[in-house]
Formats: C-alpha cells, sequence, structure tokens
C-alpha cells in the first residue's frame, strides 16, 4: 500500500517506527509521510496478516477535538465493506498516540501510474470500479472528501481499492440540510487536495456525493490530458480558477476521447453540484463501455491544441500570421535540417538530452536568513549537478539565468527556459533542525518525477545537498563514474556549519546582488564562513565578489582594493578552484584590464568545463580587448562541449547580433527554437533579430508566439518595436502597455510606451507623463551606477521628447563622454538633436552611429526621421550596404 504524499515543511519530524514493536503490531518499515501523519507496513501478530498502520500526527493527536472526530471517523469508515474500497480494521491508542490499522493493499497508485500517457481503455475500468466504491460509502452516509489519483491503488488483479476511508467525512443526514459537514482540521480550514476540491468544498458550504464525483472528474480530466485542470502556481490561484475557469474540452486536448465520454466528464466537473449527477450510481450508467469512449479513426479530429488546463495568456493570432509562423516552425523543428545544421556548424551530431531548471527554495515563513539558505541552496545544487553535463544528456539550466527571468514555478520555467524537468522544493528551520522538502517534477505534466523529505541538523547541508543530488541522479538513471563521484563530493570545507554560512552568503548575492543591504548581509556570511575555516577558498572568492558588487553600488575605492586582495587570495588558497580565477576575472574586465580578465577567465574554463561564467566572462573580456574572432572561438567551444545546451547559442546569437552580423544571429536563434520549442527563448530572440533586420513581417508572428506560450515584457517591447517601424501606432500602444504592465521597474518600457502615445492618433496628450516615469525609473538606475551611457542617452531623449532642453543637452554630454563611440548612444543624440531641430548634428550623430555598427534599416523606418528624408543626405546614409 503506497503511503500518502510526502509531509510537508512545517510538520515536525517525529522518530521513525521501523523495527520497533506498537502494541500487537511489528512495524516493517514507513510507507510514507503526510500532514495528518505517516503510513507503515506492519504485521499484526495476533491475526498474522500484514496491514497499513496509520500513525496520527502528534500534533493533531494531541488537540482533544481532532481526536474525538477522528475516532468517530473511523468508526463510521470501519462500517465500510466493499471489494473496491481498501478496509479500516480497527484504531487504537498507544503511549498518548492514535493508530489506525487498514488493509495492506499491494500494486501502485494511478498517481505512479499516470507518469506515462494513459489510454481511454485503460482508464474506464478504474473509473467505474471507483463509482461503485463511492456509489457504496455514500449510500452509507460517508463523503470520502479527498479523492485523488495518490488515494486510488491500482492492484496486480487488475483491480481498484480507494484507500483513506480512515478520514471520510461525514454526509449530512436528511434533518441536517443545513448544516455544513463534518471534516477533520487541516492547515486552511479546509479538507482535502486543493487542486480537486469541489467549488462548494472551496467555499465551505455542505457538500454531499457530489463533490466526490466532481474530485473523481477532475482526476478523469488529468488522466486523458495530461494535466490538472485547475492546478496554479499557488492556493488561492487553484481555487480561484476551480470557481471560475472552465478548462478545455478533453476533445481538444485529447482527439482520442469521444463527444459521448467528454459530456460525462464535463457533466461531473461542473460547477453548480446541482448540474452534476446526482449520485455515483447515476454516473455509472452515463459512462460508455470501453469501445464507445473512444474516438473512431474514421472520425476526423477537432482542430486546435489547448495549452493545458490554465487561461490562455497572450495575444492570439490572426489567421495568416498562424500559418506563417507555422511554416517556419515547422522547417525549424524538421529532424534532418537540425541535424544537419548543427552537425555542419559543431562536428559533431545532436544528441537526445535532459533540460532541469533548480528554483529557488522556498523558506517557510518568510524569515530573510532562510530565504537566503534556499536561494544559496539551489544555487550550489546547480553547480554540483551542471558539472556532469560535460559528460552526461543532461543540461543544467543556470541559477543566475532562473532568477534573471524571474521564474518561481515548474510552468514559468518550461515556458521561459525551455525545460523538461524542475527541481523545487522548501525549507524550514526550526530550533537546531533544518527540513528540506523537494521534488523533481516533469515540466510539461506536472507529474511528479521524484519527492523526499531531509530532516537534518541546521549547519549540516551536506547531507541535503547529498540527498537531493542522489534522488535527482537515480531518476535520470545517470551512473557516475568514480572520478565524478568524487568531484561531487567536494565542497572546499569539512566544516558543515562554515559550508552553511558560505550557502547562505551565496544565497543573498543570488537574490539580488544590486540591493546593498542584500550585499552586505552576504559579506557577513561569508567572513563568517572564513572565521571557520580560514582556509576556505570558494568562501573567499565568494567574499571578493560581494565586496566588487559593494564597490559597483558605491563607487568607493576601498571596495574594490578589498574585491582584488579577496580575489587574490581565493587563487592563493587553492590555484585549481575556478571560482576565483572568475572573481579576479571580473575584476579585472570591470577595470578595463582585458588582456588580464582573458587570462584569468581562460585558466577557469581549463579549470571549470561546464562553468558558464567562465565561458561568458572569457568571451566578453576578448570583446574588451577588441579580439572579435577569439570572443567568437570562444562561444563556439563552449556549443561544441554541450550541443543540447540552448544557452550557448543565445551567447553566440547576442554577440552576432551586437556585431550586426544579423543573419548569423538568426541562425543562433532558430538553433534555439529547434532545441527548446516550447520556450520563449528562441522566438523572442529570432523575433528582435528580425526587427533589427527591417523583417518586420516575419518578425510579428515569432514574437506573438512568443507571447502566446508566455508573456515577458521583452516579448512585447520588440513586438511593439515592430508596429513602429511599420506605423502601426494603435497595434504598438496596445504592446508597449502590456511591457509596463509586465515591466513596471523598466524605464525603457516607460520611455517606448511614451513613443506609441505620441505617435498614436489621440493620444499624445499622454506621452508626457510616460516620459517622466521614464526619467524617473532611470534616474534611479543612475544613481546605483552613474557611468550607465545607454540610461543617460535614454532620459536625455525623454527630457528632450518633453520639450526640456537643458536637461536633455546636459545628459546626453555626459553619455558621449562615457561613450563616444557606442552605436546607441550615438542614435540617442541623433534623436534628441533632431527633436529640437538641429537635423545637421543629426545627421552627424547618424553618420557616426553606422559607422559604430548601427542597423541603418531601423533609421530607414523610423518615423522620428520623417522630417530628414528629404534630404539627399539622409538618403544616401539609409543606401548604404
Amino acid at each position: 500500500m503506497s503511503g500518502s504524499p510526502e509531509e510537508p515543511a512545517g510538520v515536525r519530524a517525529v522518530e521513525d517506527l521501523s523495527g520497533s514493536v506498537v502494541g500487537r503490531f511489528e512495524i516493517q518499515a514507513r510507507l510514507g509521510t503526510g500532514g495528518m501523519g505517516e503510513v507503515y507496513r506492519a504485521v499484526d501478530t495476533r491475526l498474522k496478516r500484514t496491514v497499513a498502520l496509520k500513525r496520527v500526527a502528534p500534533r493533531l493527536g494531541s488537540d482533544p477535538v481532532y481526536r474525538e472526530r477522528f475516532l468517530k471517523e473511523a468508526e463510521r469508515a470501519s462500517a465500510l465493506n466493499h471489494p473496491h474500497i481498501a478496509d479500516v480494521y480497527d484504531f487504537f491508542e498507544e503511549k498518548g498516540e492514535l493508530y489506525l490499522v487498514m488493509e495492506y493493499v499491494e500494486g501502485h497508485t494511478l498517481r505512479q501510474r499516470l507518469q506515462q500517457p494513459m489510454s481511454i481503455q485503460e482508464l474506464l475500468p478504474v473509473v467505474r470500479q471507483c463509482a461503485e466504491a463511492l456509489g457504496a460509502a455514500h449510500e452509507k452516509g460517508i463523503l470520502h472528501g479527498d479523492v485523488k489519483p495518490e488515494n486510488i491503488m491500482l492492484t496486480p488483479s487488475s483491480g481498484v481499492k480507494i484507500l483513506d476511508f480512515g478520514v471520510a467525512k461525514r454526509l449530512p443526514r436528511r434533518q441536517e440540510a443545513g448544516a455544513k459537514t463534518e471534516s477533520l482540521p487541516t492547515a486552511g480550514g479546509l479538507s482535502g487536495t486543493p487542486a480537486y476540491m469541489a467549488p462548494e468544498v472551496v467555499l465551505e458550504k455542505t457538500a454531499d456525493g457530489r463533490a466526490d464525483i466532481f474530485s473523481l472528474g477532475v482526476v478523469c480530466y488529468e488522466a486523458l490530458a495530461g494535466c490538472q485542470p485547475f492546478l496554479a502556481d499557488s492556493f488561492v490561484g487553484t481555487t480561484d480558477r476551480i470557481l471560475h475557469d472552465e478548462p478545455p474540452p478533453l476533445g481538444k486536448v485529447n482527439c482520442t476521447v469521444s463527444p459521448e465520454f467528454e459530456r460525462v466528464v464535463s457533466k461531473m466537473m461542473a460547477k453548480e453540484p446541482g448540474a452534476r449527477y446526482r449520485s455515483a450510481a447515476e454516473l455509472l450508467t452515463a459512462l460508455p463501455g470501453t469501445a464507445t469512449g473512444i474516438r473512431l479513426s474514421h472520425e476526423r479530429p477537432r482542430s486546435g491544441a489547448a495549452e493545458g488546463g490554465g487561461r490562455r495568456e497572450g495575444l492570439g493570432f490572426d489567421v495568416v500570421a498562424a500559418l506563417a509562423l507555422g511554416a517556419l516552425v515547422a522547417v525549424f523543428l524538421a529532424a534532418p535540417w537540425l541535424s544537419t545544421r548543427l552537425e555542419r556548424l559543431l562536428g559533431v551530431p545532436p544528441s537526445p538530452t535532459q533540460a532541469l531548471a533548480v528554483l529557488p527554495f522556498e523558506a517557510i515563513g518568510g524569515d530573510a536568513d532562510a530565504q537566503a539558505y534556499g536561494q544559496g541552496l539551489s544555487e550550489t545544487l546547480s553547480a554540483k549537478l551542471s558539472q556532469l553535463t560535460a559528460t552526461h544528456a543532461l543540461e543544467v539550466v543556470p541559477s543566475n539565468e532562473v532568477r534573471n527571468q524571474s521564474v518561481r514555478t515548474v510552468e514559468q520555467a518550461r515556458r521561459a527556459l525551455g525545460v523538461s524537468m524542475v527541481l523545487e522544493g522548501s525549507l524550514q528551520r526550526s530550533g537546531d533542525q533544518t527540513r528540506v522538502t523537494y521534488s523533481l517534477v516533469d515540466a510539461k505534466t506536472h507529474r511528479q518525477l521524484t519527492a523526499d523529505a531531509v530532516t537534518v541538523e541546521a549547519a549540516n547541508v551536506f547531507a541535503v545537498e547529498d540527498r537531493v543530488v542522489d534522488r535527482v541522479l537515480a531518476q535520470l538513471a545517470i551512473q557516475l563514474e568514480p572520478p565524478e563521484q568524487r568531484t561531487l563530493a567536494q565542497r572546499g570545507t569539512s566544516l558543515p556549519a562554515a559550508y552553511d554560512a558560505y550557502v547562505r552568503g551565496r544565497g543573498y548575492l543570488e537574490e539580488d546582488y544590486h540591493k546593498i543591504e542584500n550585499v552586505e548581509s552576504a559579506i557577513s556570511e561569508l567572513n563568517r564562513a572564513l572565521s571557520l575555516d580560514p582556509n576556505y577558498a570558494a568562501a573567499q572568492a565568494g567574499l571578493g565578489m560581494a565586496y566588487w558588487y559593494k564597490f559597483q553600488i558605491t563607487q568607493q575605492s576601498d571596495w574594490l582594493s578589498q574585491a582584488k586582495t579577496s580575489c587574490e587570495h581565493a587563487i592563493t588558497l587553492s590555484s585549481s578552484l575556478a571560482d576565483g580565477h572568475i572573481c579576479l576575472g571580473n575584476v579585472d574586465e570591470g577595470q578595463g584590464r582585458h588582456d588580464d580578465a582573458a587570462q584569468e577567465f581562460k585558466r577557469a574554463v581549463e579549470l571549470s568545463p561546464t562553468s558558464d561564467d567562465a565561458y561568458v566572462g572569457l568571451a566578453s573580456a576578448y570583446q574588451g580587448a577588441g579580439k572579435l574572432q577569439d570572443a567568437e572561438n570562444t562561444y563556439r567551444q563552449a556549443i561544441r562541449l554541450r550541443p543540447q545546451h540552448w544557452l550557448g547559442y543565445i551567447w553566440l546569437g547576442y554577440f552576432y547580433y551586437n556585431q550586426a552580423r544579423y543573419a548569423d544571429a538568426a541562425e543562433m536563434f532558430q538553433h534555439v527554437v529547434a532545441l527548446a520549442p516550447d520556450s520563449i527563448q528562441g522566438y523572442s530572440d529570432l523575433g528582435g533579430t528580425y526587427v533589427a533586420e527591417g523583417r518586420y513581417g516575419e518578425a510579428i508572428p515569432l514574437l506573438e508566439k512568443s507571447v502566446g506560450i508566455y508573456p515577458t515584457a521583452f516579448a512585447y517591447g520588440n513586438l511593439g518595436t515592430a508596429y513602429f517601424y511599420q506605423r502601426r501606432f494603435a497595434d504598438e500602444v496596445g504592446a508597449a502597455e502590456q511591457a509596463v504592465k509586465l515591466a513596471e521597474g523598466d524605464y525603457s518600457m516607460w520611455g517606448d510606451l511614451g513613443d506609441a502615445y505620441w505617435f498614436a492618433p489621440g493620444k499624445r496628450g499622454q506621452a508626457a507623463d510616460a516620459y517622466r516615469k521614464a526619467i524617473e525609473l532611470a534616474s534611479a538606475r543612475l544613481k546605483l551606477n552613474p557611468r550607465d551611457a545607454t540610461a543617460l542617452g535614454s532620459v536625455a531623449l525623454y527630457h528632450a521628447m518633453r520639450n526640456e532642453n537643458a536637461a536633455a543637452q546636459a545628459s546626453i554630454k555626459q553619455a558621449l563622454v562615457l561613450a563616444p563611440k557606442d552605436a546607441n548612444v550615438l542614435l540617442f543624440a541623433a534623436l534628441t538633436d533632431n527633436q529640437f531641430g538641429n537635423g545637421e548634428a543629426a545627421l552627424r550623430d547618424l553618420e557616426k552611429a553606422r559607422d559604430a555598427g548601427l542597423s541603418i534599416t531601423l533609421v530607414r523606418d523610423d518615423p522620428r526621421f520623417d522630417n530628414l528624408r528629404a534630404q539627399a543626405r539622409f538618403q544616401k546614409l539609409v543606401r548604404t550596404p
């Protein structure tokens, strides 16, 4: 008999009873834990039979109200006798604890079966037997109240047993029609699993057997659709969907489902109880036979495919755009194309791989230190697993990419990062103990592949990391060679307390290193790690980076010298550790010592061939030194090492884009689309590249695809830009407004919104406020980094659009001093000069910008230069190859 789901963080760990004797029961093994207790396999020494023994959580057993209700419910449940219901044999109290004795059922749960697709032929007998069991219980006045795949056991003989009637709820008798159904207390006052609750249960109204029918309908939908119809990122979001959303019809999600069975499931999940089947017996009558539940092969499948159980997000397609995009994606995903192009690029054929993202572990209770620990734990787990990506079919998204994309949920990870799996978890600290609960989840189906809970001494993060990594590798069937095992075992210190402080310090930086309070907290934790272990090289390197971030924020030279000293000390402590070289490389690069930085990053790549930071740092240093071929070769080296890692193609694509090599950039982003077709990355970047080339008609469907998968301010911004150059200003307003909603703190989005209002008919009066907001946000950015030439150029233009001449001239002058050859800064200068009527100066700026690599196509199509179009000098400029 499978146990309940793992005990959530926040439930106090109790002693494992395995190997002990409780009453007349010999405890053999713990099967699982849940919020209401633990389940063990045990032997009844009196009756000589194996049973499932449920031990009620002490926090509940000590509650007098709970005890009374539990005993009543157990007594009622023991009266149930049905072939498809796991029997409740007995209940007793031992040493102040409550125990429930239940039938032990061999087999596996429906949840475990759903890790693979399930046909309707397999599902219908399961549904029928569940309905029979529920009908028998309802006739005795008992509501199950928690029907879900975990509580449906499939036996070796193809039978079904519903579990956990030991916590069933009593149905109200006719004379109690106005009273609420009794339920056992759980967190939040609700009983059951949120994603399977009927609307009336969510609203804490009177519930009857039709609530179980609703839950069984959700199980049917999930089994055939491959996704849960109501599950959202939070309890509130899930219950909101249950109350208000209608999932896509089953026939659109799974074309093998007949209209007849689709209608049955739809009626089971009706929002109003009165619209559902009145009883399980009525449901049984309505269930089709196995043959008629399947769409026949000669039937025409329904058009369209749902994107899951949630609300549709982003913009829709018009017919022409949809056809264009469909044709484009079909070309990208053709296997011969992908194989040929990758082999030509890399000299190696592609191979199947699995992509994983590790999400920040959530700290229960909101404690800042615990949250930093969770952030640091996710970062160190990512780093450990990344070390295996060069030798195994595994790709791990860098933790900073997860942070930069603000990914917090499984669905966001799939859509934003294109991963197939997500490792997520939570943690809670209580006294000297830390409890970490984690699960590996299939990103597409949201099915849990493996899960575990670890309780350790607060300072012993070693055990947590080892347990999580071992379980993930086991699930992925990755066998480690001895050298790999030794590499993963290395932590740089033998002191758990020092490692704990190091993880917390890294977590503060991982959370947001732009905030001075986070940087200072990181410095404190990393110094604490070094006070415990002065030879801890990784902590010394981390401290160097923290000092470097503090210098960037404060511009105080003392922090710069401390950063350099700490980085060098880290290398002295361990010259074979890549972290110290990456640290020193960042400091050198930040001071313009590009050749010195390149040497450090090159050494880091040699020491850690899977380090994303090392590759990006090395390529950036080469670019800074003007060694563009070396930079390109570095990115290609990273791609050759991990040809299925789409992030390498993103890096090289950005490099080409910044060199105005748009055709090469587009080719890289096409690889991203091919490798991660469910992700926004390739579509958004490819669309942006087409905008730069003036291929607006091709860009728009790609960008619409991107926001349809997962709306981002970046994609909406590019979409608005495409509309801008097409002079579709009303459409640009819509896209720019969406971008601002998604990135309210991004000054450039507000600036684009100002431009949209400026040109859209009847909207110019709103432009000044948008530009003012953009100026405020950019000015705040400049307080952190006064040398940000792009921000200064933007502020100059926004002031110009508000007709604030003096402020505009002061800002653009400062920007040009800082970056006199930057193409974007020169473009801002041209726009600012032109706005104040200085066309000659604007043309000079544009010529300099062209020479610096600016896309002349964008100058040609920019409506802000309409007043210059008749001039021969402008016409010559835009005709330049």
